[in-house]
C-alpha cells in the first residue's frame, strides 16, 4: 500500500530531524547532543530507520574528503548518494530528497576542489580555537564540552577537539583547568616536551621562562609525561616539575590556595624556593630576571602578594634574601649583596 501524503511528510521531517542531529554530533561531539540521538533512536522503529539514513549519508559523503579521487570514484559516490532516496518505494522526490541532490549537485560541479563542500563529516576535525590575554589580564574560557580554562596574565593556547581526544597546546603563561569527565576522550595539554593528561579534574599549568613547566593538581590526578620515557603522577595538593629538556623531577607538595590563588589575584608561597617565587612573579611584574647567579641560592619564601603589586613585592623579597638587582632596562641581574666591612653602613 502506498504511503499517504501526511504519513510521508511525516517521514520527511523524522529525516531532517536525524539529519541535524547526525551534523551537530559530527561537528562538535558532546555528551548531551549523544544523549539527543540515543533519545531520538528509543522513540519508535520509524525514528530509528531516519536515523540510520541520516548516518549513512554522512558516511557516504565522508568519502569526499580524500583528495585526489578519480572522476569515476566521484561518479560512484554521487550514485550512492542518489540512490540512498530513489531506493525508497515511491517516485517523487521530498525535500530530504532535493536536499541529498543539491549537495550532490554541488559535488559534482566541484570535482576538482579537494576540499568538500559539506563541512560536518566525521573525517574532519575542527579548526583549532586560540585564546590569549595580554598583560594585567584574565580570562575564562569555556569548551565545547564543559569544561573550564583560566588564562592568566599573557597567556596564549589553542585547543583543538576531535572524536578521539581534547587537545590543549599551552604555548606561553599559566592556565587553570576544570575538566569534564569523559574516559573516552582523554583531555591532553601539552607545553614544550610536556604533555598533560586527565579524564576529568582541576589542575594548573604553568609555563614559565627557560622551559620550566609545572604542574599541580587542585583535585583529582594527573598523569605527567617529560622527555622520552619518563612519567610522573600528581595527586591533590601535589604538583610536579618539568625543568629544561624535559627533565621531570621529584613530586612536591603544595597547598590548593598556593596553587589556584592567582586567579583570585594573588600569590601565595609557602616555603617555597627562592627561584620558584621569583619565577612565579615575573609575568606580573614589568621587570626579566637573570637569575644565572643566584641558581645556587637556598632561600625559602613564605607570604602573600598581590599580582597587581608585584614589582613591590619583588622589592620586599629581594631585600629580604640580600640579593641585590643590577637594572639593564626591564632586565635585573640578580647577585648576592657583597658582606659589608667592619665600620661601613
Amino acid at each position: 500500500m502506498q504511503e499517504s501524503e501526511p504519513e510521508q511528510n511525516s517521514k520527511d521531517d523524522l529525516i531532517e530531524e536525524a539529519l541535524a542531529l547526525v551534523e551537530q554530533d559530527r561537528i562538535r561531539p558532546r555528551n548531551t547532543t549523544r544523549n539527543a540521538i540515543t533519545d531520538f533512536a528509543q522513540q519508535s522503529e520509524q525514528h530509528s530507520a531516519a536515523l540510520h539514513q541520516a548516518q549513512q549519508f554522512f558516511d557516504v559523503a565522508a568519502g569526499y574528503k580524500a583528495k585526489r579521487r578519480s572522476p569515476l570514484n566521484q561518479l560512484k559516490y554521487q550514485l550512492e548518494l542518489i540512490t540512498m532516496r530513489l531506493a525508497e518505494p515511491r517516485a517523487a522526490f521530498t525535500a530530504v530528497g532535493l536536499l541529498v541532490l543539491a549537495i550532490t549537485g554541488l559535488f559534482w560541479f566541484n570535482q576538482q576542489d579537494t576540499t568538500p563542500p559539506l563541512a560536518p563529516v566525521a573525517t574532519m576535525a575542527p579548526e583549532p580555537q586560540w585564546h590569549e590575554t595580554q598583560g594585567q589580564q584574565q580570562r575564562t574560557v569555556t569548551l565545547a564540552d564543559g569544561s573550564t580554562i583560566w588564562l592568566g596574565w599573557r597567556t596564549r593556547l589553542e585547543v583543538e577537539f576531535t572524536g578521539a581526544t581534547r587537545q590543549v597546546r599551552l604555548h606561553q603563561g599559566v592556565a587553570a583547568f576544570a575538566v569534564e569527565t569523559d574516559p573516552a576522550r582523554p583531555f591532553i595539554v601539552y607545553a614544550d616536551k610536556l604533555r598533560t593528561t586527565v579524564t576529568g579534574t582541576e589542575f594548573v599549568v604553568n609555563r614559565q621562562r627557560h622551559n620550566r613547566i609545572e604542574v599541580a593538581v587542585l583535585e583529582g590526578a594527573v598523569s605527567v609525561k617529560g622527555a622520552g620515557d619518563a612519567t610522573a603522577t600528581a595527586l591533590t595538593g601535589e604538583q610536579a616539575v618539568v625543568a629544561e629538556h624535559g627533565v621531570i623531577g621529584a613530586v612536591l607538595n603544595r597547598s590548593t590556595d598556593e596553587i589556584g590563588s592567582w586567579r583570585e589575584g594573588i600569590l601565595v608561597f609557602e616555603d617555597r624556593p627562592l627561584l620558584d617565587a621569583l619565577a612565579a612573579l615575573e609575568p606580573y611584574s614589568r621587570y626579566r630576571m637573570d637569575t644565572r647567579l643566584i641558581a645556587d641560592h637556598k632561600g625559602l619564601v613564605s607570604g602573600v602578594f598581590f599580582t597587581d603589586q608585584a614589582d613591590d613585592a619583588l622589592i620586599s623579597i629581594l631585600t629580604t634574601h640580600q640579593i641585590s638587582p643590577h637594572q639593564d632596562g626591564h632586565l635585573l641581574k640578580l647577585r648576592r649583596q657583597r658582606p659589608s666591612r667592619p665600620g661601613q653602613n
